[in-house]
């Protein structure tokens, strides 16, 4: 299977949910994902650019489906859907 930001991006939150934070690294993701760990440098640079990717996919999960015309309709909904985001 090929190596990419959203593959790798996925495993990564699986890693995040079984290991927590203090024990998420590139290291231990390298393995899940089949590959060593310099692969994973090549795709997402070090841990806190995963972890800035990963927020980033956890806003835009938060932001899918929300057409609120107003701004706070839209706060509202981008702050529930950043929340199911979240618990998933």
């Amino acid at each position: 299977m090929k190596l990419d930001r959203d593959r790798i991006v996925a495993e990564a939150f699986a890693l995040l949910d079984a290991d927590g934070l203090d024990n998420f690294s590139l290291r231990r993701l390298a393995p899940r994902l089949g590959v060593q760990t310099p692969a994973l440098y090549w795709h997402v640079g070090d841990r806190a650019e995963l972890i800035s990717l990963m927020a980033a996919a956890i806003y835009a999960e938060g932001r899918r489906g929300i057409a609120a015309a107003d701004w706070r309709g839209w706060l509202l909904a981008l702050g529930r859907g950043a929340r199911r985001a979240m618990l998933a």
